[in-house]
């Protein structure tokens, strides 16, 4: 029997923010069963951190959720933004990790 596991926030985030890291300037997203999609990119020292859902903003405590299975710990305020296509979205900058934030390992998925 064939069963895919189901992804964790945690490991989903960690997957998006270091391909982000590896390749700076592009954005790496991924959908979310419940229509969310995330996206992350990496610039200076820090990640643009984009949520959105269709015609529906995400709200508020998807944001404090998304920050706190963030794979370090951090705080970020986000900005609403209306797109141009409708519909509005949420975005903040998550700082890169400092060095006392390094001594935090990154999760990885168990076989």
């Amino acid at each position: 029997m064939n069963e895919k596991k189901p992804q964790k926030l945690k490991y989903i985030l960690t997957e998006l923010v270091s391909n982000a890291r590896l390749s700076p300037g592009v954005p790496f997203s991924k959908h979310l069963k419940n229509g969310l999609v995330i996206q992350v990119s990496f610039g200076v020292k820090q990640y643009l951190l984009t949520l959105r859902r269709g015609m529906t903003i995400p709200s508020e405590s998807e944001w404090k959720t998304v920050i706190n299975n963030w794979p370090y710990p951090v705080s970020a305020m986000y900005q609403r933004h209306d797109s141009l296509s409708g519909g509005s979205y949420l975005s903040g900058f998550v700082p890169d990790r400092t060095g006392f934030q390094y001594h935090f390992e990154l999760p990885t998925e168990e076989p």
